[in-house]
């Protein structure tokens, strides 16, 4: 049987590379870019919704560890 704690970790890990993985995106096509245009602002609303999910994983993984 698969323990919860290691459930609960796995999705922490998860969620916290997500939104690291997200912020250095956007970073690096606005450093890209040189600007702020209609292409950025779509990369950054993509990001964003990433970032939701992730942070959403970050709540449950820290639920899972609570009741673990």
């Amino acid at each position: 049987m698969i323990d919860l704690n290691i459930i609960s970790k796995f999705i922490e890990l998860a969620g916290e590379l997500l939104i690291a993985f997200s912020v250095v995106r956007v970073h690096t096509h606005i450093r890209n870019e040189h600007r702020l245009d209609q292409d950025v602002y779509r990369m950054i609303k993509k990001e964003h919704r990433l970032v939701i999910i992730a942070v959403t994983m970050l709540i449950v993984g820290f639920i899972l560890q609570f009741f673990a």
